[in-house]
């Protein structure tokens, strides 16, 4: 049977409390919130928002799986937003503090309860001249020399007119933070405004990171948006001591056309070791993003292969993963993939949203979609729970 566990974090260590529960049918997307959401609509959907007075009540955003083989589970991190949370965060963004659930299989998911508000594991620091004074979300989580390194990103207070309004919390920056446990955090102060990794170069902002542990290094990969919000750009930064300080930074490179199907860039990445027989050493899953007028900035899920992480090139000519019913949760765009192998089965978890006029009735959330064998090109979403 199906049960859902309400853990608290104490310290490095985790105690379960309470009585255990069965799960509700519709256990992905607990929020009120979402109580008439069509099951039919929900495809590939395993976790949405949470229960009423969790920090996850009303939206769930990127979603980051890790396998845990020293407990035999696995962890993902999530960034999400309450319907506490304070009224002047960016409305298109779901992002306000991290919190985490596990699962034995990776498809079926047990929230857990940290020691922050709400339920949260980290949340937006309390001093307003840092650069993740307002909100904080991630894209990334690795694990490396006994430790796990969360990819975070923040923003502060300012406010920007932008092409979504005037706005506070979008001048958005990557940080990092440090775990033995993967529950209990510390940030890492970076060299950027704020403490921040990185600032935003000419960009609006610089966010949605992931990293690479390789060759002694760690390769920090940032997304840099247009202040129009016309196009992504992705920049690279490396350390070799571990986060303390860090590179210039360069852009990735393409030894072919650049991706976006249409033309808008790659926003969002994640990054293996390639199982194929490409002949290549990395496989990149990423966003890319259509900058066509009649469907702007539609996105979808493309994969490139490297030798040195720091040029590219696609591997198929087309998107590997795409919207499929515009009605559905996540009919606006699928972003943020991130690939595993499970045996002979690949997965893709993918961060979903539904179009704007179905934003309340469909949650955001992660989705999750199964291929199989070395032709990464047909990925089928999970029936709903």
């Amino acid at each position: 049977m199906v049960t859902r566990r309400d853990v608290t974090l104490a310290g490095a260590a985790m105690t379960l409390s309470g009585r255990m529960t069965p799960a509700r049918a519709d256990a992905p997307v607990e929020s009120p919130l979402f109580a008439n959401a069509p099951k039919g609509k929900l495809k590939g959907l395993i976790l949405g928002p949470g229960p009423a007075g969790r920090c996850d009540d009303a939206k769930l955003g990127i979603g980051v799986p890790l396998w845990d083989a020293r407990g035999n589970r696995w962890i993902m991190w999530y960034y999400c937003r309450g319907q506490d949370a304070p009224a002047e965060l960016p409305p298109t963004l779901g992002s306000h503090r991290i919190a985490v659930a596990v699962s034995a299989d990776g498809i079926v998911w047990n929230r857990l309860t940290g020691l922050g508000r709400a339920g949260a594991i980290m949340e937006p620091s309390p001093n307003r001249a840092d650069f993740d004074s307002l909100h904080v979300g991630l894209t990334d989580v690795t694990f490396a020399d006994g430790r796990y390194f969360m990819w975070y990103f923040g923003g502060d207070h300012e406010e920007l007119t932008t092409p979504v309004g005037r706005t506070a919390g979008l001048r958005m920056r990557p940080g990092l933070a440090t775990s033995a446990d993967g529950m209990v955090w510390t940030k890492v102060r970076g060299p950027g405004p704020g403490g921040a990794i990185a600032d935003t170069r000419d960009g609006l902002y610089s966010a949605w990171h992931n990293a690479l542990h390789a060759d002694g290094k760690i390769y920090m990969y940032t997304s840099v948006a247009a202040r129009d919000l016309s196009r992504w750009d992705t920049w690279i930064y490396t350390t070799s001591d571990h986060g303390r300080t860090w590179s210039v930074g360069e852009p990735l490179k393409w030894l072919d056309k650049s991706p976006g199907y249409d033309g808008a860039g790659e926003l969002t990445r994640s990054i293996i070791p390639n199982p194929l027989k490409t002949g290549h050493r990395w496989l990149m899953a990423y966003t890319a993003l259509n900058g066509a007028k009649d469907r702007f900035q539609r996105r979808s899920h493309a994969l490139a292969v490297s030798d040195d992480a720091l040029s590219w090139r696609r591997l198929y000519d087309a998107p590997i993963f795409e919207i499929e019913d515009e009605s559905a949760w996540d009919g606006g765009g699928v972003a943020a993939p991130h690939l595993r192998k499970v045996g002979d089965q690949w997965r893709l978890y993918y961060y979903g949203f539904a179009r704007p006029e179905f934003d309340k009735v469909l949650p955001k959330g992660v989705g999750l979609a199964i291929g199989a064998g070395a032709d990464l090109r047909k990925f089928t979403r999970v029936p709903p729970v």
